[in-house]
């Protein structure tokens, strides 16, 4: 019981680790950083690497520069085009996807790498 105590404290000091206020965004999206920042949802660790988790919806991808329309706490969206980091993640149901394979109006969980 004790080990199962530590250990679910342990787990909660670890994703209490980082929030979106503290991430060190990567230079790609510096032009957008503001609306990135305030559209963050929660901070994940992956490979002990923090990435921000961002809902949005895919509009276009033109030669590398990709469209997004950000979904905001209070329901607003702000609609941003950025060229995206090599190792941005994009997930579609719980799926990994390439920008060029989705949709317009495909709803996205964005993973954005904390700056190396």
């Amino acid at each position: 019981m004790l080990a199962a105590l530590i250990a679910a404290i342990a787990f909660t000091a670890q994703a209490q680790r980082y929030s979106c206020s503290d991430l060190d965004w990567p230079d790609q999206i510096a032009s957008i950083r503001e609306h990135v920042a305030a559209a963050c949802d929660e901070v994940v660790e992956i490979d002990g690497r923090p990435f921000a988790r961002v809902n949005a919806t895919f509009l276009r991808e033109t030669a590398g520069d990709v469209t997004l329309s950000f979904l905001m706490p209070d329901g607003n969206t702000v609609i941003e085009t950025f060229r995206p980091p090599e190792d941005f993640r994009v997930t579609v149901d719980d799926k990994p996807m390439a920008f060029h394979q989705l949709t317009h109006g495909q709803k996205l969980t964005l993973l954005i790498p904390e700056k190396e």
